[in-house]
C-alpha cells in the first residue's frame, strides 16, 4: 500500500463493537475521514503513532457534559481531548435567552458540540443557580423564544433540558415538567430530565415521560429514588424502559449512589447511556475526574467492555443524530479515534455518599485524534 496519510495508527487493537470490528491491524487517516483499516506500515504520513498493545477505539462521546465558557462549571475542549472523547452535548448550561451567544462560541471550538436547551431563559449560569423553569414568566416568554429557535434550528440543538430538583421548581409541582413535555411535543423533539431530589413523586415524573425522552441522574441517592423502601426497583421506572424512555447515569459529584446503583445493577438495571455531567466543581476531584475515568468505574462495576466502548461510541453516536458518521471506525467515517491502555492494578471509585468501589483495570488515554489529526497526546508515549 502507499500514498500519502495525516495519520496512521500501527498494530493496535482496533475495537469497535458497534461495528463488529475486533482485530489487530493498521489504521489510516486523510482528508479529514478514515481512509482504510489493514497493513499501512510502509504507507508515509504526516504523523505516524506505533499502537501496538494499545486499543484503538472510535473516538469517545460524552451525551452529559457542561462545555459552555460563560458559567462557573464549563469544562472546554481540552477535558475532553485528553479523555479520549472527541464530542459531546451539553446538558443544558445554555438557555433560550442566551442561546444565540452559544453559536459565536461553537464556531471556535474543535471538540464536535451539541447541545439540550434549558427550559431556563439563563440556563446554569453559576452551579448553584436556582433556573427560572416557571412556564409563566415573563407572559409566556419562554414559549416564543422556543419556537422562533426551532423555525431556524441549527443541526448541533439535540432537545429541551429541565431540572426537576426540589430546590429549582419549588412549589410548581408537575406544571414545568407538563410544559416541557408539551413544547417538545410541539416541537417535534425530546426532554432530558434530570431526577436528583425531584420536587414531586419520581414515580409521577417516570408515568409522564416519552419514548425517546431521557431521565438522567438515575443512580442519584437524594430524596425521592427508583428504588422503594424495600430496595426493589420501582415499577414506574420498568414500565418506563419497556415504553421507551432511555436512561442517563449523569455521574457527577452527587448525582452517583452506590447505594442506588448496586441495588439497581444487581436488578438488571443498567443505563442507555453513560454521560459524565463533568463540571469544573468536578474535574479536580476524586468522585469523576474525567470521562476516562468514569468509564474505568463502570468496568469496576462489572459491564463488559464491549458493552461499555459501544454504548459511548455508537449508541451516543445515534443519541446526536450522527450515526454512521462519527462513533465508528468504518472506512469514509470521520476520522475521529481514541487510543486507549487498559492497565492492571488497584483504583478506587468513591461515591459523595461514603460509598467507594475498588477495580483492577482502568482504561488510561494515550492520544486522540479529531478528522484524522492528534489534538492530544500523553507526552510520556
Amino acid at each position: 500500500m502507499s500514498g500519502g496519510y495525516d495519520l496512521i495508527l500501527l498494530g493496535g487493537r482496533l475495537f469497535d463493537p458497534g461495528a463488529g470490528l475486533d482485530r489487530v491491524a493498521d489504521i489510516a487517516f486523510r482528508d479529514g475521514v478514515i481512509a482504510g483499516i489493514g497493513d499501512y506500515s510502509r504507507s508515509e504520513a504526516a504523523r505516524v503513532l506505533d499502537a501496538a498493545g494499545l486499543l484503538v477505539t472510535p473516538g469517545l462521546i460524552d451525551v452529559h457534559c457542561h462545555l459552555y465558557p460563560y458559567t462557573d462549571m464549563g469544562i472546554g475542549e481540552a477535558n475532553c481531548f485528553t479523555a479520549g472523547v472527541t464530542a459531546a452535548a451539553d446538558a443544558g448550561s445554555l438557555g433560550w435567552g442566551n442561546f444565540a451567544s452559544m453559536r459565536g462560541h461553537a464556531g471556535g471550538v474543535r471538540l464536535r458540540e451539541y447541545f439540550y436547551l434549558n427550559i431556563s431563559a439563563d440556563g446554569i449560569p453559576v452551579s448553584n443557580f436556582c433556573e427560572q423553569v416557571d412556564p409563566d414568566f415573563d407572559g409566556g416568554a419562554a414559549a416564543r423564544a422556543f419556537r422562533r429557535i426551532w423555525r431556524d434550528r441549527p443541526a448541533h440543538l439535540l432537545g429541551l433540558k429541565l431540572r426537576m430538583q426540589r430546590n429549582i421548581t419549588r412549589d410548581l409541582g408537575l406544571r414545568p415538567l407538563e410544559w416541557a413535555l408539551a413544547m417538545c411535543e410541539e416541537l417535534g423533539t425530546h426532554l432530558v430530565v434530570h431526577c436528583t431530589d425531584p420536587a414531586v413523586p419520581l414515580a409521577d415524573i417516570l408515568t409522564r415521560m416519552r419514548p425517546g425522552d431521557i431521565v438522567t441522574h438515575i443512580y442519584n441517592g437524594l430524596g425521592d429514588t427508583i428504588l422503594d423502601p424495600d430496595g426493589h426497583l420501582i415499577p414506574e421506572l420498568l414500565a418506563a424502559r419497556e415504553r421507551g424512555v432511555l436512561f442517563d447515569c449523569g455521574n457527577d459529584r452527587i448525582h452517583f449512589a452506590y447505594k442506588v446503583a448496586l441495588p439497581a445493577l444487581e436488578q438488571g438495571f443498567y443505563p442507555d447511556f453513560i454521560g459524565s455531567d463533568l463540571t469544573t466543581n468536578a474535574a479536580f476531584g476524586p468522585i469523576c475526574t474525567s470521562f476516562s475515568q468514569l468509564l474505568s468505574k463502570w468496568l469496576a462495576l462489572g459491564m463488559p467492555l464491549d458493552t461499555l466502548i459501544e454504548k459511548v461510541t455508537r449508541r451516543a453516536a445515534v443519541e446526536l443524530g450522527m450515526a454512521g458518521k462519527i462513533g465508528t471506525l468504518t472506512p469514509g467515517a470521520f476520522g475521529d479515534a481514541a487510543l486507549l491502555k487498559l492497565e492492571e492494578g488497584s483504583y478506587s471509585y468513591p461515591d459523595s455518599y461514603g460509598g467507594s468501589l475498588t477495580g483492577s483495570v482502568r482504561l488510561r488515554p494515550v492520544a486522540t485524534a479529531l478528522e484524522g489529526k492528534l489534538v492530544w497526546c500523553d507526552p510520556d508515549y
